[in-house]
């Protein structure tokens, strides 16, 4: 028996060099999948790479990086719960002065 259902999704957060990777994991029958990112209230509009069932962002390490973001995964049957992650002072940032 074949049973369809929404997508649920999980997202998992690394650093990578300068930036921050967040990739958001979708488990959903049928599994061609949609993904919309947004950042608290409003959309993102950053750089996106979907693969299947994951999506990624990445984020530079940089204080308007920091917030709440969801990703919003939707297939045939239906959009599925939003997951969501926060991401904060995370002792990542570079010393200002490293810059100058």
């Amino acid at each position: 028996m074949n049973v369809m259902y929404k997508p649920e999704c999980t997202i998992h957060q690394e650093k990578v060099e300068d930036k921050i990777l967040l990739t958001c994991e979708s488990d959903a029958n049928p599994d061609e999948v949609t993904f919309l990112w947004k950042k608290g209230n409003g959309t993102y509009d950053g750089d996106i790479k979907m693969n299947g069932l994951q999506s990624t962002i990445r984020l530079g390490l940089l204080q308007e990086s920091f917030g709440t973001y969801f990703c919003f995964v939707n297939n045939s049957v239906g959009l599925g719960v939003p997951c969501e992650i926060d991401i904060q002072g995370i002792g990542v940032l570079k010393n200002i002065s490293d810059t100058n």
